[in-house]
C-alpha cells in the first residue's frame, strides 16, 4: 500500500492522523500562516470538510412532520421509510462533518486561537 492509499483511508479521528498529513500547529502571533493554511485547506479538502469551514456546505432540511407522519417537501406525499433513513443519515454525516472541521481546528490552533 503506498503512501497515497494509506492517506486516503486516514478518517481524521486522531491527532497522528494530522501529524501523517503534517499539519503545523498555527502559531498565536500567525506567523505561520502561510505554512498552515494550504496544508489545513488540503486536509480538510480531502476529507470533504474545506466547504463546511468556508460555510459554504449545504445542510438538508429534515422531513416535515404532521402528527407523527413524515411529508416530502409539497406537504402531501408521505416520505418512505427509505427515504426517511437516507435523509436522517445525510443529516448525521453533515452534523458530523461540521464537529470534524471544528475538532481538527482545535487541534491545530492554540487554546487561545481555539476559543475565537
Amino acid at each position: 500500500m503506498g503512501l497515497r492509499d494509506t492517506m486516503s483511508n486516514l478518517s481524521l479521528n486522531s491527532s497522528s492522523d494530522l501529524t501523517m498529513l503534517q499539519i503545523p500547529k498555527l502559531r498565536d502571533d500567525g506567523s505561520n500562516w502561510s505554512d498552515y493554511q494550504p496544508r489545513i485547506q488540503k486536509a480538510m479538502g480531502s476529507k470533504g470538510l474545506w466547504r463546511h469551514i468556508e460555510g459554504t456546505a449545504v445542510a438538508l432540511k429534515p422531513y416535515a412532520v404532521v402528527n407523527d407522519e413524515y411529508f416530502l417537501s409539497d406537504l402531501k406525499t408521505p416520505a418512505t421509510e427509505e427515504q426517511i433513513e437516507s435523509k436522517e443519515m445525510k443529516l448525521a454525516d453533515f452534523e458530523k462533518k461540521e464537529y470534524l472541521a471544528q475538532h481538527i481546528i482545535l487541534l491545530t490552533t492554540s487554546v487561545c486561537l481555539g476559543l475565537k
